[in-house]
């Protein structure tokens, strides 16, 4: 297992949460960010390599 910080942003791209967790790889981390339904832009970190970055959601399906 390996620490993972996902960050989750704001409308303006700002750091809103961030969270950390233990993961056994990266594609674990990248499945349970993709997971949570953000409409925002999401980034999955392991230390200061980026694993994973999610666009922010635009349109009907970004509920805003």
């Amino acid at each position: 297992m390996a620490p993972y910080t996902i960050d989750l942003h704001d409308e303006r791209g700002k750091v809103r949460e961030r969270r950390n967790a233990l993961f056994a790889h990266d594609d674990d981390a990248i499945d349970h960010a993709g997971r949570l339904g953000h409409s925002h832009e999401i980034k999955v970190w392991q230390g200061e390599r980026l694993v994973a970055h999610f666009p922010a959601i635009e349109g009907p399906l970004a509920g805003g």
